[in-house]
């Protein structure tokens, strides 16, 4: 599922559209063949690491990481997932996309 057409042209109209987008543990790996996602600050599973460097992601070891609309976190320990979901709640709640300041 990670690498199909529709799936990579999901991640983009999200990534391109400032809409925002929660990837928890193994889901950041939709990003890596994602050409859109390149630069992009993500963290995740200690195992995804080395394939985020590859794919031209900006690794952080953090639990919980927000870069613009893109929010990404690991979900272990299970302490972090329940944060992560208050977080997804109120980054989200709060966010605006350039699309939305401009035509405010």
């Amino acid at each position: 599922m990670k690498l199909t057409a529709h799936t990579q042209r999901f991640i983009n109209g999200f990534l391109n559209a400032g809409k925002p987008l929660a990837l928890m543990g193994d889901a950041v790996e939709l990003l890596f063949a994602n050409e859109t996602a390149r630069g992009r600050r993500v963290c995740g599973p200690d195992h995804a690491e080395q394939s985020a460097h590859a794919a031209g992601l900006v690794w952080e070891n953090q639990a919980l990481l927000a870069d613009e609309n893109l929010l990404t976190c690991r979900t272990t320990p299970e302490d972090v997932l329940a944060e992560a979901c208050n977080t997804v709640v109120d980054h989200f709640a709060s966010f605006q996309s350039p699309a939305m300041q401009q035509a405010a």
